[in-house]
Parts: structure tokens; C-alpha cells; sequence
């Protein structure tokens, strides 16, 4: 018999970043982002996880760690910072001039690492 997983990720195996590259793309100045969602399947244990990155220069997760009550879900924002150029990219960046991901991108990982967690009381 196999056990389920601590965590579900969504989606399982391949983050997008929607970038407008070829100018006019939308207003604001924030990052481009990707989302995660993470869920605990255990109806009875409260999960810990924390999502790491093998370029964390390159990109930033948002909340990278926290705890998942039983069949509780979370919403990770993953951002996506520099371009090849070493220039940030925002909407607005990409309006102006068009850039390219970061070279190496194909090689980025992500991991979500999980264990089930006691409930801790401190007095």
C-alpha cells in the first residue's frame, strides 16, 4: 500500500511566466509571476513546507515557508527578477524593450519540501 503525499502542488511539474515580450504589454511595474498552489491532502495532520529555487538571484517565493492546516491550501506567487541581461523584469521594463529569460533558465528547479508538524505550544 503507498502512501499519499504530504503535499499537492499545482501545477505538478512545469511552472509559466506569462512574458509580454515585443513591447505593449500591461501598465504596472510588478514582477511577472507564476503561480503555485499548495494543498494538504491529510484530513487529520497539519503539514510544514518551504519551497526553495536552484537561482534564487533570479527568482522570488512568496510566502517561501508556512504551515497547512488539515486539507488547507496556500497560494505561492513565484516572481521571476532578472532577465539575460541582468535587467529586472516588470510589465513596464518589458513595454520599453523586449527581454529575454534568464539564459540558463531551462536548468532553474524548484522544490517544495514538506514534513507533517506537531502542534508546539510555547508558554
Amino acid at each position: 500500500m503507498s502512501e499519499s503525499p504530504l503535499l499537492m502542488l499545482v501545477p505538478s511539474d512545469v511552472l509559466r511566466f506569462d512574458l509580454p515580450l515585443g513591447g505593449g504589454g500591461g501598465g504596472g511595474g510588478g514582477p511577472v509571476t507564476a503561480a503555485l498552489t499548495l494543498r494538504n491532502p491529510s484530513l487529520t495532520r497539519r503539514v510544514a513546507f518551504k519551497v526553495k529555487t536552484t537561482a534564487p538571484s533570479s527568482y522570488t517565493v512568496r510566502p517561501s515557508q508556512g504551515f497547512l492546516a488539515p486539507g488547507e491550501a496556500a497560494a505561492v506567487e513565484v516572481a521571476l527578477q532578472k532577465g539575460a541581461d541582468g535587467r529586472r523584469i516588470t510589465p513596464s521594463a518589458l513595454a520599453a524593450a523586449p527581454v529575454s529569460p534568464p539564459a540558463d533558465w531551462r536548468r532553474h528547479k524548484f522544490k517544495a519540501l514538506s514534513q507533517y508538524s506537531s502542534r508546539l505550544h510555547i508558554y
